[in-house]
C-alpha cells in the first residue's frame, strides 16, 4: 500500500521513488551508550537530511497515511490534505518549533527543549547524535503532535499532552 502511494505522488510530482536499506544508527547501532550527550549536529547525517540539515534537504519521506516527512518521524505536511509541491514550497523550518531547534542545535537542541519543556528525557546513555534526537523527539511527541507522528515512528511514547504557546 506505501509503495502504491509513492508511485501515485511520484507520477503526480515527477519525483524518483526510493527505497532505503536498514542502518546501524540510533538504538540500532552496535555502540554501546555513552555517559555524556553527543553534540554533533544533524548535518554529519548526510545520507538523511542533505549536506546542510533540515534547511536544505535532500530527500524526503512520504509514509503509507500520506504523512510527509523531512526525518523518520518529523511531519512536514500530508500529501492527503495538501499537494507535495505546495508542501515543498512552503517549507519553512526556520518556523517550525522542533525544526528551528534541530536546525540551530543539532540533536542537542531538542534534547534541551524536552529538558525546558519539563518532559522526561534521559541524561545520558545516548548511542550517537540520531539517538539523541529521537530520545527527544520521543519526549517532545506529547507537546507536538502534529510534528513528530505518527504513532509508528515512536512505538515507547507517552501519552499526548500540549504545550500551551505563551
Amino acid at each position: 500500500e506505501s509503495m502504491a502511494l509513492a508511485e501515485t505522488v511520484s507520477a503526480q510530482s515527477g519525483l524518483p521513488v526510493t527505497t532505503q536499506e536498514v542502518r546501524a544508527i540510533g538504538r540500532g547501532s552496535r555502540v554501546d551508550g555513552g555517559d555524556g550527550i553527543p553534540d554533533g549536529p544533524c548535518r554529519d547525517l548526510a545520507c538523511c537530511l542533505g549536506e546542510t540539515g533540515p534547511f536544505d534537504p535532500r530527500m524526503v519521506w512520504i509514509d503509507p497515511y500520506g504523512n510527509v516527512m523531512i526525518c523518520y518521524g518529523i511531519i512536514v505536511g500530508n500529501v492527503n490534505d495538501t499537494s507535495l509541491g505546495d508542501i515543498l514550497a512552503g517549507y519553512d523550518p526556520a518556523s517550525d518549533p522542533v525544526l528551528s531547534r534541530l536546525g540551530s542545535g543539532g540533536p542537542k537542541g531538542l534534547y534541551h527543549l524536552a529538558r525546558e519543556s519539563g518532559l522526561g528525557v534521559p541524561g545520558s546513555g545516548f548511542r550517537d547524535e540520531c539517538d539523541l534526537c529521537y530520545r527527544s523527539r520521543l519526549a517532545l511527541r506529547s507537546a507536538y503532535p502534529g510534528i513528530l507522528g505518527p504513532a509508528e515512528c515512536y512505538p515507547c511514547a507517552a501519552p499526548r499532552r500540549r504545550i500551551q504557546p505563551g
